[in-house]
């Protein structure tokens, strides 16, 4: 699934909604809606010395309590 955002900062409000998405935004794995941890950026290499965030990683948590499938 992408989703395209118009700035980090949109990007981040939606990470730090993801216990609250609608059930078509669950895990293709284990269908769980609720199991969606936030797990860094994703970075694009422009040059030597810049790199540029260009996404965030999600995966269906597995970990601390979460009932997903580690995906």
């Amino acid at each position: 699934m992408q989703i395209f955002f118009s700035s980090l900062h949109a990007l981040d409000q939606y990470s730090f909604s993801l216990d609250n998405l609608p059930q078509g935004d669950a895990c293709q794995h284990c269908a769980a809606a609720n199991q969606w941890v936030s797990h860094g950026y994703v970075y694009k290499q422009r040059s030597m010395m810049k790199r540029e965030v260009v996404g965030k990683r999600l995966l269906c948590g597995k970990r601390y309590g979460k009932q997903g499938c580690g995906r």
